[in-house]
C-alpha cells in the first residue's frame, strides 16, 4: 500500500497551525500518492524531506520566499523527480528482461505516467503525513486516518537555517540539482 501525503505551502504570516481554519490558510496544496514518509532532509534516508528541503532552499536562495511560485515550482520539481525515477526503472526492467505483463505500459519511454502527483483544494482523508511549508521551516505531521487536521501530531520540524551546507550540497546532488553557492555581496 502507498504512503500518501499532502504538502501545503503557507503565506509568510501563517506560522502556527492549531485549528482546522489555520491548516486551511495554505496558498497551495500538493498531493503525493506514494513514498510520502518523511525520510531525512540531508538525503541519508529516502522520503519527502530529501526531495523537498534542498529544492526549497535553492528556491529561496535564488528567488526569496514566494509562496505561490514555490507551490508551482515544487509541484513541477516533484513531478520531474517522479519522471526521472520512472525512466530509471524502465531502463532497469529492460536490462533485466522483465518486460512482460504490460509493465512497460506504466513505465513509458518518456517517463511520464501522469499519476502520483496532483494539486488539491481539500485535505484527503487517507493521508499518512502532512508537510507544512513555511518561510523558515517545514513541519511534518503524522495524520490519523479520517481525523481532522487539528488532531494531527507534529513529529518533526526542519528549520532551514539548521540544515548544514555540506549536507545540503550532497542532498542537491542526490536529486540531480547543482550545489548552491552563497551569493556574494555586490561591490557597487
Amino acid at each position: 500500500m502507498s504512503t500518501r501525503c499532502q504538502i501545503a505551502i503557507y503565506p509568510q504570516g501563517v506560522t502556527t497551525l492549531k485549528t482546522e481554519k489555520d491548516f486551511k490558510k495554505h496558498v497551495g496544496l500538493l498531493y503525493r500518492h506514494s513514498d510520502g514518509y518523511p525520510g531525512h532532509e540531508d538525503g541519508s534516508e529516502y522520503g519527502v524531506l530529501p526531495d523537498i528541503v534542498p529544492f526549497i532552499l535553492l528556491f529561496i536562495e535564488r528567488r526569496g520566499y514566494g509562496d505561490e511560485y514555490l507551490a508551482a515550482w515544487l509541484n513541477w520539481h516533484l513531478i520531474n523527480l517522479s519522471t526521472l525515477s520512472n525512466l530509471k526503472r524502465r531502463k532497469e526492467l529492460i536490462e533485466r528482461g522483465e518486460t512482460g505483463g504490460g509493465i512497460l505500459d506504466y513505465y513509458k519511454e518518456d517517463g511520464m505516467s501522469f499519476t502520483g502527483h496532483g494539486i488539491c483544494d481539500v485535505f484527503h482523508v487517507d493521508i499518512e503525513y502532512f508537510y507544512a511549508i513555511h518561510r523558515d521551516c517545514v513541519d511534518v505531521y503524522q495524520c490519523g486516518l479520517e481525523e481532522g487536521a487539528s488532531q494531527w501530531t507534529l513529529v518533526k520540524s526542519v528549520r532551514y537555517g539548521e540544515v548544514r551546507r555540506h549536507n545540503l550540497s550532497e542532498a542537491l546532488r542526490n536529486i540531480g540539482l547543482p550545489p548552491t553557492q552563497r551569493r556574494r555581496k555586490s561591490h557597487r
